[in-house]
């Protein structure tokens, strides 16, 4: 579990995405960390062991690599967070 807290989101990328993303525009950061402590708390022990070998790997640093189909630049995974459907999304830097 300290893994998957490790990589969650910090309060500084959130307020950047604050400012590009109207959806989380007046949400507190402490809400929003409520929120996703609610969503990994509700996660089943299968999904859970999940991602925390998910994050284990994003915490390493370099092992979880995103790819953008247009362009095909790679980018290290840095965070991860739950959106508003309780969908996990991984961030990287770009």
């Amino acid at each position: 579990m300290e893994s998957i807290i490790q990589c969650l989101i910090d309060e500084c990328a959130y307020g950047r995405m604050q400012n590009f993303n109207d959806e989380y525009a007046e949400m507190p950061f402490e809400e929003f960390e409520a929120w996703n402590m609610k969503c990994i708390n509700e996660l089943s022990p299968k999904d859970l062991e999940w991602l925390d070998g998910l994050c284990d790997r994003i915490n390493v640093g370099g092992r979880i690599k995103m790819v953008d189909h247009e362009d095909c630049a790679e980018w290290t995974a840095l965070f991860i967070y739950f959106d508003k459907n309780k969908k996990i999304c991984i961030v990287h830097p770009r």
